[in-house]
C-alpha cells in the first residue's frame, strides 16, 4: 500500500497493480490541483473531473481526516507542511510514500514508521517487475489518450504520407486513405478468344446484334477446335468440331 503525495496523482489509475493499493487524502488532492494550476493556469477549473477519474479508479482511496489529523500533532518534518502526508501514511498502513521531495521526508524519520520514500520512476519499475502486463497496458492506454504529438512524430507521419503519395495513394480531406475503385478487366467474349489471349472489345449494334472487332487467324482457327474426351472414358483433348458427333464412339 502506498501513500501518494502531491504531484504524484497520474500514477494512481496508471500503475497500481493488484500487488499496489493507492490511498491519499482530500487535503492531498488540494495541494495538487493547486499546485497544478499554478503551474498550467490554462488548467484552473478544469481538474475536477481527473480527479472524479481517480477517484473511480480507487474507490478504496481514501484516507479520512478523523484518522490522520489526531497523528500529526505527534509528527515533525522538515517542512512542517507535509507532516499531514505522513500522517495519513501511518494511519492508511502505506508501506511507501511516492514522491520526488525526498529532502522533505527523509528515511530516518520514515523508517521509524515502518514506511519507505520512493521516486515515482521506480515505482513504476516496481510495479513493472510485480505485474508487467498490467503495466504495459497502462502505457497503451496513456499513448493513446495523448492529444498533442511530439514535433518528432509529427515530421514521422508527413514523411509517412509523402511515401504513401509516391505509391499513387490518395487522401480525402480528414487525412483518410482514399479506398482504391478496382478496375474490372475487359470480358472474353468467348472460350476461343482466352485460349487465343486477345483482348477484344464486343460492340453492340442496332439491332442488338454483337460484333467481334477482329480478324487475328488465330482466333478464326481455334474456332474450328473444342476440348472434350475423345473416345469412351478417355482423357481430354483438343479435337475438331467435325469430330464432336463422334464424341464417346
Amino acid at each position: 500500500m502506498c501513500s501518494l503525495s502531491t504531484g504524484d496523482r497520474r500514477l494512481v489509475d496508471e500503475y497500481c497493480s493488484d500487488g499496489t493499493a493507492a490511498k491519499w487524502t482530500t487535503k492531498i488532492e488540494e495541494e495538487w490541483i493547486g499546485s497544478l494550476e499554478n503551474d498550467r493556469p490554462d488548467l484552473k477549473g478544469r481538474l475536477g473531473s481527473r480527479r472524479d477519474d481517480m477517484r473511480e479508479a480507487v474507490p478504496d482511496w481514501e484516507i479520512s481526516e478523523a484518522a490522520w489529523i489526531s497523528i500529526a500533532g505527534s509528527l515533525k518534518l522538515p517542512d512542517p507542511n507535509d507532516v499531514h502526508v505522513l500522517a495519513a501514511a501511518i494511519a492508511g498502513h502505506a508501506d511507501c510514500i511516492v514522491t520526488r521531495n525526498h529532502q522533505d521526508f527523509p528515511g530516518s524519520i520514515l523508517a521509524a514508521h515502518g514506511i519507505n520514500v520512493i521516486d515515482p520512476d521506480q515505482f513504476i519499475v516496481n510495479q513493472w517487475d510485480l505485474e508487467n502486463v498490467p503495466v504495459m497496458a497502462a502505457f497503451k492506454g496513456m499513448r493513446a489518450r495523448r492529444k498533442k504529438p511530439t514535433k518528432g512524430y509529427l515530421s514521422a507521419l508527413v514523411d509517412h504520407i509523402k511515401f504513401l503519395k509516391s505509391l499513387g495513394f490518395k487522401f480525402d480531406s480528414k487525412g483518410k486513405i482514399k479506398k482504391r475503385q478496382k478496375k474490372s478487366a475487359p470480358l472474353a467474349h468467348s472460350v476461343e478468344q482466352l485460349i487465343c489471349n486477345q483482348q477484344v472489345i464486343c460492340s453492340n449494334q442496332i439491332g442488338g446484334t454483337t460484333t467481334i472487332p477482329s480478324d487475328n487467324w488465330r482466333l478464326k482457327e481455334s474456332k474450328k477446335f473444342t476440348v472434350a474426351p475423345a473416345y469412351n472414358k478417355g482423357g481430354y483433348q483438343v479435337i475438331s468440331k467435325d469430330n464432336i458427333k463422334n464424341i464417346g464412339k
